[in-house]
């Protein structure tokens, strides 16, 4: 009994001792004044922080559209599910006609006919002979439909349309391999040829059990798939 009195006793002492005085409590408080500086101030740094970040924000977005129009680049992606392979190009338009405005002459019309049609028969893509691969489907969406060439066959001036034209051109193929296991690689080289304005290729693909990247060139033509 004795034992624990003593203990309480000496817990109420170490309590009343580590307890601040009055003369502690007021010199550790922050006046009313101070307080009301400290929070002006950490709202200026706040509003500082946030115009910082807006332009941060305007900087990343600038960088993010003029990465997503450069001539010469393009992407590729690819997801391959089982026997199924879907894979989407997306290119400016220059890339594949050399320019980006409507086609009007019956030369320009011709010629992104004839590009589209290429585009629209996958002969690009080369997959693995072993691998028995056959284009099921392509989905080829231009800015450049015929219904309006008779509209812009009225406009004079080609250069002004340039200028302030950013147009592309998105390819989607549905393709269909026999013996998905022996699928190893892709080659696009007929692509590089085709239109030699393409310069890189970013490709991404992604599988039932893996994902990779790479980036394709006329002297790179080949994607593993290992």
């Amino acid at each position: 009994m004795f034992r624990y009195y003593l203990l309480l006793f000496l817990l109420s002492i170490a309590v009343i001792g580590c307890a601040p005085s009055g003369s502690e409590s007021a010199e550790t408080q922050p006046t009313a004044t101070e307080t009301h500086d400290d929070e002006d101030h950490e709202d200026d740094h706040e509003d500082e922080d946030h115009a910082d970040d807006h332009d941060d924000d305007d900087h990343d977005d600038s960088q993010r559209e003029h990465g997503a129009h450069e001539h010469g680049a393009a992407e590729l992606t690819i997801a391959w599910s089982g026997n199924r392979l879907a894979v989407d190009l997306d290119t400016p338009a220059f890339n594949v006609l050399g320019f980006e405005y409507a086609p009007s002459s019956d030369a320009e019309i011709a010629f992104a006919d004839e590009s589209v049609a290429f585009l629209e028969t996958g002969a690009f893509l080369q997959f693995s002979p072993a691998a028995d691969c056959a284009l099921v489907s392509a989905d080829i969406h231009t800015e450049f439909s015929e219904d309006e060439h008779e509209d812009e066959h009225e406009e004079d001036d080609h250069a002004d349309e340039e200028e302030g034209t950013h147009s592309d051109i998105e390819a989607a193929y549905s393709v269909e391999c026999q013996q998905p296991d022996q699928l190893t690689e892709l080659d696009i080289a007929a692509l590089f040829s085709q239109f030699p304005n393409f310069e890189d290729l970013q490709v991404q693909w992604v599988s039932d059990t893996q994902q990779s990247a790479d980036t394709l060139t006329s002297d790179n033509t080949t994607l593993s798939f290992e």
